[in-house]
Parts: C-alpha cells; sequence; structure tokens
C-alpha cells in the first residue's frame, strides 16, 4: 500500500467541495469540544498476550483479536496507525441513510458482479503501523464465490467507499479517511451529508463534485449502468421527499 499524499502533495478539493469542507472546519472550531467528547482513545487493557501502548503497537490481526473478545464485540472501534479509538455510536438516521445506500446490492444482483458489505465492515489501509477502518458501506469485486470472501478484515480495496457523516465527524477526519481509502486504492468514495441533502464524490484521480439531492447520482465507468436520484438516500424507502 502506499503512503499518504504528504502535505506539499495534497489533494487539491474543486471549490464547491472546498467550501463544504470549509464549512465542516469552521463547525469543527465552534463545536470542538462536543464533538471530541464522543470520540477518544482507548487501549486493551494488561494482558500477558497483548501489548500495551507503552510497549508497542497494535497489528490489524491483534486488534481484530481483540475486537471479538466476548468483552469488546458491543465497542464501535477502529485502529488508527496501531492505536484502538473508540467512537460513539451512530443514530437512528445514520443507519437509515446507511440501509438506502444498500441499494447497491440491487445494482450488483442485476450485473452477477460483486458484492456489498454494511455494518462498518474493517478494511485495511494502512500497514506499519496498521489502521484499520470501517465504511458505512462497500462495494466490493474480488470475489467470484463466497468462498473467496475474507473472513477478518479486508485486505483487498473495494471500488465504492461510501461514508455517512456524523455529528463527531471533523474536517481533518473526513479529509483523511478519503485520503487513506485512495492510498489503499479504493476507486470510488461517496460522503454523504444528512443535514444538507447532498453527495460528495471523489475520484482517485482527484476529481471531485457536488451531486445535489434533485439530481441523479452515476457511477461514471466506475460502475457502468449505476444511477438512483440523491434524494432516494435521505427519504424514506418508497416515498419522494
Amino acid at each position: 500500500m502506499n503512503d499518504l499524499p504528504i502535505a506539499s502533495e495534497a489533494v487539491h478539493w474543486s471549490e464547491d467541495v472546498a467550501a463544504i469542507y470549509a464549512e465542516i472546519a469552521e463547525e469543527d472550531r465552534r463545536l470542538a469540544q462536543l464533538m471530541w467528547s464522543g470520540i477518544k482513545e482507548t487501549w486493551p487493557e494488561e494482558e500477558s498476550g497483548m501489548a500495551t501502548v507503552e510497549t508497542q503497537l497494535l497489528t490489524a490481526e491483534e486488534f481484530y483479536e481483540w475486537a471479538n473478545r466476548p468483552e469488546n464485540r458491543g465497542r464501535v472501534c477502529e485502529l488508527e496507525r496501531g492505536r484502538i479509538v473508540e467512537m460513539s455510536r451512530p443514530g437512528k438516521m445514520h443507519g437509515m441513510i446507511c440501509a438506502n445506500v444498500a441499494i447497491l446490492r440491487n445494482y450488483v444482483i442485476q450485473r452477477k458482479k460483486g458484492y456489498v458489505c454494511s455494518n462498518d465492515t474493517g478494511v485495511i489501509v494502512g500497514r506499519n503501523p496498521d489502521t484499520v477502518r470501517g465504511p458505512d458501506v462497500l462495494l466490493f469485486e474480488d470475489a467470484e464465490s463466497v468462498e473467496q470472501v475474507e473472513e477478518k478484515y479486508g485486505e483487498t480495496p473495494p471500488v465504492l467507499a461510501v461514508e455517512v457523516l456524523s455529528l463527531n465527524d471533523t474536517y481533518g477526519k473526513v479529509r483523511q479517511r478519503v485520503l487513506e481509502l485512495f492510498a489503499f486504492g479504493t476507486r470510488l468514495v461517496w460522503v454523504l451529508d444528512p443535514d444538507a441533502d447532498y453527495v460528495i464524490v471523489h475520484y482517485s484521480g482527484g476529481q471531485d463534485r457536488v451531486a445535489q439531492k434533485s439530481e441523479e447520482l452515476t457511477g461514471n465507468e466506475i460502475l457502468p449502468d449505476f444511477r438512483c436520484r440523491v434524494a432516494e438516500f435521505f427519504t424514506l424507502p418508497g416515498k419522494t421527499s
């Protein structure tokens, strides 16, 4: 996996996307204390089989083992450069929007190619130190049968990753996650904003655009023949508004 771009090689968003992220950044400053209260770093308790933060950062494999222990299964965590980060559980609206994005499953059924993962499926987006992210929805094309789907965290990049913004998302977090996904090999990232009812579409080649609620969203050449109204993500199933 490639390293993330350094500061001098930072991705340049288009003007409309940059303006949106600038608004997020301003909100970050105003609500910084509230946002950070929902996210905290946690570490495994001292255990003979698991290194502590003072001695060693965790690998993705160690994190998987830790996260699937009975006492940890109810926690919402990611691994960020070897460190466990615990996050607040998203709300009901967030979950509804993620379920609406599962319209992608109809798309892969029609194409008879690929599969969709939800529930914050873990993917290893970086190594040495390891980073494991859990995007809200992922579309993969790396398996021809269920036996070929990885049981643990994914090590092959998805074609599409979808992130639905939450109250505790900051500009730096959103931008970092997009860059990590592209460095991992993801070709397309959609960032859905429930407050503004639009989708920020990022392409790995550096292009980006904003698809408003009234517009149609397509997959271009990356997801051939995929199209839906942006409004379908933000409304009750079968409703128009």
